[in-house]
């Protein structure tokens, strides 16, 4: 109730909203209260990775802290059908059933866990995974959310499997798959580590610098100029 009152109190008091993905406009209080005023959709931006050619090895790689957020369930599919998994990034759960499981997993033949990396290592493993995951679990948090690791996937010039996520429908683009359930989403990675095709790397690298952070940046000084215009008019 209090994060509702305080919300409300926000957006009467802007001359503009901005949210970083498109399910957090359902949380805005009624548009009566909003009048004129300017919305827009302002994600995550991607940001630039400097790739190493020629690495590329038939891994699935996930990146970024290893907790609760994510769908345990998919990395499990992953290994038991034999995916060869590369986890990067520290464990921050809190679970012990979780962090149980994570154990567990890690210990696989087929599962690799680095654990944190500093920038060059992750650039180095982001030059040698095929395909990008985001596994997020279905909540109400995750659903609001805008992964950065999806736009660092495809900075990298790396194909994308994602649960089925806003933002990633938001991006609308060929090389973020969307998996509707875990047998799915095994089977579109396993597809596209078969493929071995890294013909469209460039072009992935291409559509992430149309999502970068200067593409952010201008997207809200317009946003800005256009509440600018809606003071004067009135």
């Amino acid at each position: 109730a209090w994060i509702a009152t305080a919300l409300s109190a926000n957006a009467r008091a802007a001359d503009a909203i901005a949210m970083v993905s498109p399910p957090l406009g359902e949380t805005l209080p009624a548009s009566e209260t909003l009048g004129e005023k300017p919305v827009a959709v302002i994600p995550n931006g991607a940001p630039r990775v400097d790739r190493i050619p020629g690495r590329r090895e038939a891994v699935a790689g996930l990146v970024g802290q290893l907790n609760e957020r994510l769908d345990l369930g998919i990395l499990e599919a992953l290994a038991e059908a034999g995916v060869p998994l590369r986890l990067v990034g520290p464990s921050t759960a809190s679970d012990p059933e979780f962090r149980k499981r994570l154990t567990a997993l890690v210990a696989r033949e087929n599962v690799e866990w680095t654990g944190a990396l500093d920038k060059d290592a992750l650039t180095d493993q982001l030059s040698r995974i095929s395909v990008g995951i985001t596994p997020y679990a279905d909540t109400a948090f995750n659903r609001a959310s805008f992964p950065l690791k999806t736009l660092e996937y495809l900075a990298a010039g790396v194909p994308v499997v994602s649960t089925d996520l806003a933002a990633s429908r938001w991006l609308a683009s060929p090389d973020v798959e969307i998996a509707l359930s875990v047998d799915d989403f095994v089977a579109r990675v396993e597809r596209l580590l078969s493929a071995k095709d890294d013909t469209g790397e460039e072009e992935r690298v291409a559509f992430a610098a149309t999502h970068g952070w200067p593409q952010r940046a201008r997207a809200l000084a317009d946003l800005i100029d256009a509440a600018k215009r809606g003071r004067r008019d009135h």
